[in-house]
């Protein structure tokens, strides 16, 4: 997923801003972590024991630019 903020973030409110809508997502098990660069992963899922949901997870990154984006992500 790509981002591009209305507005210039720096430092903490860059993450604040990448976990905002992932925190719409997310399940029981929730993780963001800077990547590098202007690059966000989260991972989101149900671990054992968290409810009657098998175990699972979603990997999501979250990339935070001005640039125009245009590639098409799939999957």
């Amino acid at each position: 997923m790509r981002a591009r903020p209305e507005e210039e973030l720096e430092g903490i409110d860059v993450m604040r801003a990448v976990t905002r809508p992932l925190s719409e997502v997310a399940e029981p098990s929730f993780l963001v972590r800077q990547a590098g660069g202007d690059a966000y992963d989260s991972v989101t899922g149900v671990m054992p024991g968290d409810g009657r949901v098998k175990s699972h997870g979603h990997p999501i990154r979250v990339v935070v630019g001005t640039e125009q984006v245009t590639e098409q992500v799939t999957g």
